[in-house]
């Protein structure tokens, strides 16, 4: 189409008042997610949504304490399924058996404490030496207390 067409088309557009009303129309959608944002923001803030610093650890004795077959709450751990918090997020009301979302890594259950040395941080349990190097030291992630768990996780 030729730039003179498109001129004429768009000025048709403007004297019709398409633009104008296409304008409104996508403002009040934005004004409507905003809300809906905020609703949703509402429900997730307070004790339930921490930003951390998340690591991993293996089930190991130079890693753990001296049963790493038993977590702080005598279950068996499980990579990928099992967390250890520290102990300030198990203070502000996060507790064992509860489900976490990490940001970037998925659904977890806390099952383990850290070390009373660190603080805002998560330790996601993996198999392997070589996955927790791969794994890395993320931070500033968030995670996300789920209430309630998810239909019988």
């Amino acid at each position: 189409m030729s730039a003179l067409r498109w001129c004429l088309l768009c000025l048709g557009c403007v004297a019709t008042g398409y633009f104008a009303n296409h304008v409104a129309t996508v403002n009040a959608d934005i004004r409507v997610m905003a809300e809906q944002i905020q609703s949703l923001r509402a429900e997730i803030v307070g004790q339930d949504v921490r930003v951390v610093t998340v690591t991993a650890y293996t089930a190991s004795r130079d890693e753990t304490n001296s049963d790493p077959g038993n977590t702080a709450i005598m279950q068996k751990p499980v990579p990928g399924w099992t967390i250890a918090v520290s102990r300030d997020l198990l203070s502000d009301g996060w507790a064992f058996g509860d489900k976490v979302w990490i940001e970037g890594a998925g659904l977890f259950q806390i099952a383990d404490v850290m070390n009373s040395r660190w603080t805002r941080r998560i330790d996601v349990l993996v198999g392997t030496k070589k996955q927790a190097r791969s794994f890395g030291v993320r931070q500033d992630v968030t995670a996300v207390r789920v209430r309630g768990g998810l239909g019988g996780m």
